[in-house]
């Protein structure tokens, strides 16, 4: 009977210890599941203790962030954004987020997005820059190119026009030596002639009279 009266109280003492973070959980849901809180007084003391007998170190005001370290009861041990470490009454926190703490993140969120957008703009800014200058030099590429093509195309003209004045200034060379060449032929011709007409003119030889 005495044994199983002290399994009785053992079996009690577990099922107290087991049911206490059920009870907390029921009476502080949204503080129990958090590990950050909320202060949600003007100005709450942070104390040395679990208790109101433990002094006061520091006071924090409303909407501070506090982490949880460990919970007793009724009490939270935090630390507080000095980084100091201490406790304070359940009651004077809670878990959702504050409305100024919320526009304080948005307010974050979009000074960084707005940075993300002017970093955004310089890039394209330096893309479009680059674009220009690109763009000049393929003009530039384009304009010299076509320069290349005229001044081929000029000299291929020029070249196709001394090969036509070569030509024609060499038939008319080649003409002018063959006119030379008959002039010559027939002044020979002619002097050759003129010799045998002396000769034919001359009487034969007939012996003494």
């Amino acid at each position: 009977m005495l044994l199983f009266k002290e399994n009785l109280k053992i079996v009690i003492r577990i099922s107290h210890f087991l049911l206490l973070p059920l009870v907390l959980f029921l009476l502080f849901p949204d503080v129990a599941l958090s590990k950050k809180v909320y202060v949600n007084e003007r100005a709450t003391n942070i104390r040395s203790g679990p208790g109101l007998g433990n002094s006061v170190i520091a006071v924090v005001k409303l909407d501070e962030v506090l982490t949880i370290l460990k919970e007793e009861k009724e009490w939270l041990n935090v630390v507080i954004p000095s980084g100091k470490e201490g406790w304070i009454f359940r009651k004077m926190v809670k878990a959702e987020k504050p409305s100024s703490v919320i526009i304080e993140e948005y307010k974050d969120t979009i000074d960084r997005q707005r940075g993300q957008i002017e970093e955004l703009k310089k890039n394209v800014a330096a893309t479009i820059k680059n674009k220009e200058k690109l763009n000049s030099e393929l003009q530039e590429l384009k304009l010299s190119n076509d320069q290349l093509i005229e001044d081929t195309v000029k000299r291929q003209k020029s070249r196709e026009r001394f090969l036509i004045s070569g030509s024609i200034i060499a038939g008319l060379i080649i003409w002018i030596l063959g006119f030379l060449a008959g002039q010559i032929r027939l002044f020979r011709e002619s002097k050759r002639f003129d010799k045998m007409a002396a000769v034919a003119k001359v009487p034969k030889y007939q012996g003494k009279a």
